[in-house]
């Protein structure tokens, strides 16, 4: 499955393994955070 997004403009596709919807919405949320993490400390220097 694979699944496009939009993000601050930039074009984010993800590729999932087949979860059930419970679990890609929690691996959705662990990789966002994980992704505003690194923004987070690119714009902070």
């Amino acid at each position: 499955m694979q699944k496009i997004e939009y993000k601050n403009g930039f074009k984010v596709i993800i590729n999932y393994p087949d979860f059930t919807p419970e679990e890609k919405e929690k691996a959705d949320q662990e990789l966002l955070d994980k992704l505003c993490d690194i923004f987070y400390e690119k714009i902070k220097y």
